[in-house]
């Protein structure tokens, strides 16, 4: 009979051997072939091709890229003048605090600093968004109450993105899910995108 010592080296050893051998599953990707738009219960998405909620400023071209959320994605160009945006207005959102995300086809021609404009319980916050990166996916955007009196909304802008190469802006779709667990009022928190402007 073994050892009680003995046994405990046997399984460490057994153990390390198994940590080291078998090869690690790598985490999925999401892409143009696979996107991943995972819904939770009772959330609310906007797609842009929603003519009741979605608003256009300026002139959007539509594409029909792969990975788009829906049947198609809005964009501009880099020479597109820069005071175009597209507008969500949920309606009939009950008041809470919501978690916010964007979705976009990523590539190496989109702007980098993508304006998304969160008006909510009175206040403007803006995130900026590196759509180079990061596609295909649910991005967030933050944590906001929502007052739902027919003011809050969600605005993706060109403003300010370069003017030549890699200045391509997507407007796809924007997804609100109910967030019941917040305790405080989480959009005066730093952006978990790259910044936030507070007006």
């Amino acid at each position: 009979m073994y050892k009680p010592g003995f046994r405990w080296l046997l399984s460490f050893l057994i153990l390390t051997l198994l940590a080291v051998c078998v090869p690690t599953i790598p985490a999925f990707a999401a892409s143009a072939d696979n996107p991943d738009y995972t819904l939770l219960p009772g959330d609310r998405v906007i797609d842009n091709t929603d003519t009741a909620q979605v608003q256009r400023t300026g002139t959007w071209s539509t594409s029909t890229s792969a990975g788009c959320y829906g049947a198609n994605a809005l964009y501009t160009a880099p020479s597109d003048s820069k005071d175009r945006a597209v507008t969500y207005t949920p309606s009939a959102l009950a008041a809470g605090y919501y978690d916010v995300y964007i979705s976009y086809t990523s590539a190496n021609n989109r702007a980098s600093n993508v304006p998304v404009d969160i008006y909510h319980d009175g206040e403007l916050s803006t995130v900026l968004v590196d759509q180079k990166v990061n596609g295909y996916q649910w991005i967030s955007v933050g944590t906001y109450y929502f007052s739902a009196d027919g003011t809050d909304f969600v605005r993706i802008r060109n403003a300010g993105t370069p003017t030549s190469g890699d200045g391509y802006v997507i407007a796809d779709a924007v997804r609100f899910s109910a967030n019941a667990t917040v305790s405080q009022p989480t959009h005066r928190l730093q952006s978990p995108i790259r910044n936030i402007e507070r007006r």
